[in-house]
């Protein structure tokens, strides 16, 4: 049996309209999606 899983919501194509491409990186196991980027806190402390 082959089972076919869907791609995640967060994956688009690179240099798309609203691809914020860090959260390709983030990844979760379920279909959510990280609010916004956590290096951004980082980079402002």
């Amino acid at each position: 049996m082959l089972v076919i899983i869907p791609p995640h919501c967060d994956l688009d194509q690179i240099g798309a309209e609203n691809n914020y491409e860090w959260k390709q990186y983030l990844i979760r196991d379920s279909e959510e999606s990280l609010p916004s980027c956590p290096f951004k806190q980082s980079i402002i402390k």
